[in-house]
Formats: C-alpha cells, sequence, structure tokens
C-alpha cells in the first residue's frame, strides 16, 4: 500500500519531535520539556485537539512505559497490545473512529461485538510474520467494499484478499532509540487520513442512499399523462369568466 497521497506528520510535529530527541539526556528531563510544550498548547483550548498535542501525548506514553517494554520473550501477547492500543486512542481521539477489541469477556464488548456481526459484513484477512513462520487470521468487519481506496490495503492472493504491509511499527526500548518511532508516527497518522476519509465516503453515500429510498422518483408529466389525468372531468368557470362569441363580419357605418 502507498500512503504517499496522505497526509503523515505535519511540519509543526515533525520540528517538535525533533526537538523532543534532540533533549534526549535522561527520562525526567524529556517528560519535562514534553510537559512544558503541553501547558504552552494548552493556552489555546482548540490546540488540545490539534496534531501536535497528540504527540505530545504519544510520546509521553511511551517514554514512560520505556521500561515496561518488556524484552521477555514470555510476556503477554494482550499486554502489549494493550500499551499499543493507548497510543491508537491517542491518535483516534475525537474522531469517528472506534476502537474494539477481541476480547469478549465483558459484556458491553459482547454487545459491540453482536451488532458487529449482525451489521457489518465479516472480510477475513490473513496476514503473515516478518519472516513468515506464522500465519494468523484476522477477522475485520466492516463495509470496506464501499470504498474506493480498499484496494490499497488489501491485495488478493488466489482469490483471498491478504493485507498489505504498510509499515514496520516500532517502539523503543531505550531512550537513544526514541528517534525511529517518527517512521512509525507518521505511518499512524497517515492511517488517520485515510480512514477519516474513508469514513466522510461512507457517511456521503449511505446518506445518498437514505434519501434515494425515503423520497419517490419525481418525474415530469409528459403530454399524454396530461391529456390521460383531465379524461373524465368537467371544468365549470363563472359565467362572467366565459368567453364571449363576438361576429368579425358587422360592418361599421361612417358617420
Amino acid at each position: 500500500m502507498n500512503l504517499d497521497g496522505y497526509d503523515g506528520l505535519c511540519h509543526e510535529s515533525s520540528a517538535l519531535f525533533d526537538a523532543i530527541v534532540r533533549v534526549n539526556s535522561n527520562i525526567y528531563d524529556v517528560i519535562a520539556f514534553i510537559d512544558e510544550r503541553k501547558h504552552q498548547i494548552s493556552k489555546t483550548r482548540h490546540l488540545q485537539q490539534s496534531q501536535p498535542y497528540f504527540m505530545l501525548l504519544i510520546i509521553e506514553h511511551i517514554v514512560l512505559n520505556l521500561q515496561r517494554w518488556s524484552q521477555k520473550a514470555d510476556e503477554s501477547e494482550m499486554t502489549f497490545y494493550r500499551r499499543f492500543a493507548t497510543i491508537l486512542e491517542f491518535i483516534f481521539d475525537s474522531t469517528d473512529v472506534a476502537l474494539v477489541d477481541g476480547e469478549i469477556s465483558c459484556e458491553a464488548t459482547k454487545n459491540v461485538a453482536h451488532l458487529n456481526k449482525e451489521i457489518f459484513i465479516p472480510i477475513h484477512l490473513f496476514f503473515s510474520g516478518a519472516h513468515h513462520k506464522t500465519t494468523r487470521s484476522l477477522n475485520i468487519t466492516a463495509t470496506l467494499q464501499c470504498s474506493t481506496d480498499i484496494s490499497e490495503v488489501l491485495l488478493t492472493e488466489e482469490g483471498a484478499y491478504v493485507a498489505a504491509l504498510l509499515s514496520r511499527l516500532v517502539v523503543p526500548k531505550d531512550l537513544c532509540n526514541l528517534g525511529m518511532v517518527k517512521d512509525t508516527l507518521n505511518c499512524l497518522f497517515k492511517m488517520k487520513t485515510f480512514l477519516l476519509k474513508t469514513i466522510d465516503t461512507l457517511k456521503r453515500d449511505l446518506f445518498k442512499k437514505e434519501i434515494s429510498q425515503s423520497m419517490p422518483a419525481l418525474t415530469a408529466p409528459t403530454s399524454s399523462s396530461r391529456c390521460s389525468s383531465h379524461a373524465g372531468h368537467t371544468y365549470l368557470a363563472p359565467k362572467a369568466a366565459q368567453n364571449k362569441k363576438v361576429d368579425t363580419n358587422v360592418s361599421h357605418d361612417d358617420e
């Protein structure tokens, strides 16, 4: 998939990220620098929903969890997903993109999962690991077929839909590798742009469909239909409004 046509990190976010990387002394100095920038942005209320502010929240989350990104191979996979899901929540905050995990032990999550199965069309995607050692199935429930850009997300191999590789997501385990996160953030924000564009397309198409279903087709009546519609009806007009015959053969004598 080529995401070059979608907006990723803006110039302000990119410059702010580079400034954070240049601090690179210890975790406490980086967090202090981030808090200072967050305080400056927070003075203008609407900027709290801007990309630079969300980017600061993400970097803060990553830096605070540098010691928690376990290097142990036996760490729970769900633990890693939970930490990374927080990054996605920051990115898609205040948007129409809803993140729903696959765990259905909670009653509220069961209801959402049941709703997705009833309304949306399941599409089974398959993707393999970096070294093609394992292959897993990923069940995506969404009306993806309504998007004209879906060919950029899915590839077809032997009649099966295969998720195209977007980018490698990198999460550092030490502060000296923090700069490696920039490409990951750029890719995630590009994916955000793509999803928001897809949502706008879906909303527009659904709105047009609702309008076409709720309003009957209006066609201009033809001359034959007008004549047939008047058949069998008698129209009466007041006597004063009736046309009077005029004798045009009457000659007028000159005086």
